[in-house]
């Protein structure tokens, strides 16, 4: 039996990857997403800006530890430095009771919440480059008032 070289096996191998991706088609990388439901609810706009900075402080470091938490039961992993994290895209879905809130005084109490995600290094930054934020119409539920929360990259 005739001994190959490995000039001649590199060329093999790469006629048997290129076989193989053109029975398979390219190979994509995978884009990553975790969902989570936060029970603790983000204030509205009116009630965020009348809070003493104390307050809003001790706020900001709650979200931080239970996003923190929920995100690692969902299998996210906490990039080394915030230059490492892709745009994300940041899915807010809000279930209140008892009363709505108008979608501006919604999405203006998200800043606690958003600039946790950025301490834990989730997103790397809240500018309209790095974060994708998509806010639903929020929804009445009367027996669980929740946020559900969807980090995905882009």
């Amino acid at each position: 039996m005739k001994r190959t070289s490995r000039a001649e096996e590199a060329k093999l191998r790469g006629w048997f990857d290129k076989a193989i991706e053109a029975r398979r088609g390219p190979v994509t990388p995978v884009k990553r997403a975790w969902s989570i439901t936060l029970y603790t609810l983000t204030p509205s706009n009116n009630q965020l800006l009348s809070m003493h900075w104390g307050a809003r402080r001790d706020l900001r470091k709650r979200f931080r530890g239970e996003l923190y938490y929920l995100l690692h039961r969902a299998g996210w992993e906490q990039p080394a430095k915030s230059e490492d994290v892709p745009k994300m895209r940041l899915t807010v879905q809000i279930f209140r009771s008892p009363r709505r809130f108008d979608s501006d005084n919604s999405t203006g109490g998200l800043k606690p919440m958003i600039d946790a995600l950025r301490d834990i290094r989730a997103i790397r930054n809240d500018s309209p480059v790095w974060l994708e934020l998509v806010t639903h119409a929020e929804q009445l539920a009367h027996d669980r008032p929740r946020v559900e929360i969807t980090l995905e990259e882009v």
